[in-house]
């Protein structure tokens, strides 16, 4: 849990230093001066340029769940929680125990913070989301709550996903 705290506090760091080089970089320009012609730049080419981090426009974000030796593919929504967590996922793998809760979902906490945009929801077999910030959740039936949308496993059915998971608790690990 050491090691994921000290990953998430990294990537907080690095946005950190980000947001504040990029306000230092606009107050050291100048203005050119009225009297003086003024030449056009060219544009820096910027196309084959991707960043590690981040998936480019045509790649959806997708990620790895390791269950009881299978490997399921997800694809990650569209919302800050997800893409944290993939950039996360960029640092190394998240291992996370998960319990049965309500029999209908393994949940488990994260062992940090994610960024929320709950909404009323009804999830559906398969559905992963975030819970109060920190509680991590994966659906193998269904449940009406408001959640932070993280992802979807895809090809695998609920029977599949239940008899995957198993009674009782879980060891899952998250990937790249």
């Amino acid at each position: 849990m050491k090691g994921v705290f000290r990953k998430f506090a990294l990537v907080f760091l690095a946005a950190c230093m980000m947001v504040t080089l990029a306000g230092c970089g606009t107050a050291a320009q100048q203005q050119p001066s009225e009297d003086l012609p003024q030449q056009e730049q060219p544009e820096a080419p910027d196309e084959g340029i991707i960043s590690p981090d981040e998936p480019n426009e045509e790649e959806a974000m997708q990620m790895t769940f390791t269950v009881n030796g299978r490997e399921l593919t997800a694809s990650l929504a569209d919302t800050n929680a997800a893409k944290t967590l993939y950039q996360m996922l960029g640092e190394g793998d998240i291992t996370l125990r998960l319990r049965d809760y309500g029999g209908w979902e393994k949940v488990g906490e994260l062992g940090f913070s994610l960024p929320t945009s709950n909404q009323q929801m009804t999830a559906q077999p398969c559905d992963f989301v975030l819970y109060q910030g920190d509680q991590f959740v994966l659906f193998y039936g269904s449940n009406s709550w408001s959640y932070t949308r993280l992802g979807r496993i895809e090809d695998v059915s609920a029977a599949e996903l239940k008899e995957i998971l198993g009674s009782g608790n879980v060891t899952v690990t998250l990937s790249r």
